[in-house]
């Protein structure tokens, strides 16, 4: 059977098949957030890894990947809302 990246956590998977790592990944996320009080449309994360930030976007998390200071800042600065 041929596998596929996740998006979210990086595993490879069946097709079709949810990894419980990233099942995992994905409850942590919420857990974390409703701690906060903050929705995932409210949250912003940023990292520089690209399987991270495509990861927290599959969630409904705005994510920017960090390159350098300036990026950083042209990116939160260009979200709306903010």
């Amino acid at each position: 059977m041929r596998s596929y990246p996740v998006r979210w956590c990086g595993q490879r998977c069946a097709p079709g098949a949810e990894c419980t790592a990233c099942a995992r990944a994905r409850a942590a996320s919420h857990r974390l957030l409703d701690r906060l009080h903050v929705s995932s449309a409210a949250a912003v994360f940023v990292d520089d890894k690209p399987g991270n930030v495509t990861g927290a976007g599959a969630v409904g998390i705005t994510a920017v990947r960090f390159t350098d200071a300036g990026a950083l800042r042209t990116a939160l600065e260009d979200l709306p809302g903010r």
